[in-house]
């Protein structure tokens, strides 16, 4: 990743990493900028760059909280698999490189739409965010009832298994989070979506929950309600709990997995961090948490949207 490793940069000015060195602190521009104590955030909902003024030093701060949620997948129409949260990327600075006086351009994956209900269709996988030479990958769509084969489709979180009675076990979709660079291994965040197993014993049984970044989405046992999405992840360990404003109704939980539909009966809750419930009627995932849609309700119903993703920069100016 293009955040500079070389611990010696800065001292170019004379400004050395001894004893006695004035404290230096990080300085940026871009996004929208919220300041909590020691600390600001950037967050960016949409395009834009983060442009490093002052990349400050160790005696200040010279280093960056990074998180990185991509869209999430759109739930399947009719009888539904919920869609996957979207893929997660979170590098504490503690497991950062320094950073660089210099322009980082980010880019944010919009969420898939739902499927729709007649003719039935699964649901579309999100799309990717990027930023800092890092990408998380865009969740995986939830399958309708009445495709073949019945699997979620993969993603950074995978989507969930249509419901039905289709002959057929229907799979999650698989997680697709790439290991990512840094200091200390993988950084990407997503899980498997729930499976149908066994298939075909009722026409109204629900399809499974979409996968989550901090969980599984939830198996449907063949009869009953959708299953519910996987959970998302909570990120205020490492950007903190005190601006719990700042996170709005995801309190720090981002790429939850959506619900799965249901005939009759209850669709699927969706999973914590903007994952949308499953029909009757379908939810959408939440904008701007990477959330997985809801899958559609039997007899036709709409799979909702994923939410969009988002990036969030945080790091110490005093």
């Amino acid at each position: 990743m293009p955040l500079n490793s070389t611990r010696g940069a800065g001292s170019a000015k004379g400004f050395g990493f001894g004893a006695g060195e004035a404290p230096l602190y990080v300085a940026a521009t871009g996004g929208t900028i919220t300041t909590c104590g020691n600390f600001k955030i950037h967050s960016f909902t949409g395009p834009g760059t983060f442009t490093v003024t002052c990349a400050g030093n160790s005696a200040g701060s010279n280093k960056a909280d990074v998180l990185i949620v991509a869209g999430g997948g759109g739930g399947g129409g009719d009888l539904a698999g919920g869609g996957g949260g979207g893929g997660l990327v979170l590098i504490p600075s503690a497991n950062n490189s320094v950073l660089t006086a210099t322009s980082f351009p980010i880019s944010i994956g919009g969420g898939g739409n739902g499927g729709p209900g007649s003719p039935q269709a699964p649901g579309c996988n999100g799309t990717n965010s990027t930023g800092f030479s890092l990408t998380a990958i865009g969740g995986g769509g939830g399958f309708d009832a009445g495709g073949s084969p019945t699997a979620g489709a993969p993603g950074g979180s995978g989507g969930g298994a249509s419901g039905g009675s289709n002959p057929e076990i229907g799979a999650g979709g698989t997680a697709t989070q790439p290991t990512q660079p840094g200091n200390s291994g993988t950084f990407g965040f997503g899980n498997a979506g729930g499976s149908r197993n066994p298939a075909g014993q009722a026409f109204n049984g629900g399809g499974g929950g979409g996968g989550g970044a901090g969980g599984v989405g939830s198996d449907q046992p063949g009869t009953g309600p959708g299953g519910p999405g996987g959970s998302g992840k909570d990120v205020t360990p490492v950007f903190g709990a005190s601006p719990k404003a700042f996170y709005g109704p995801t309190n720090g939980f981002y790429s939850g997995g959506g619900g799965a539909g249901s005939n009759p009966g209850t669709g699927g809750t969706g999973g914590p961090g903007g994952g949308g419930a499953g029909g009757p009627p379908a939810f959408a995932g939440t904008v701007n948490t990477g959330g997985g849609g809801g899958g559609g309700a039997g007899g036709g119903g709409l799979g909702a949207g994923g939410g969009s993703g988002i990036v969030l920069i945080r790091y110490k100016f005093q």
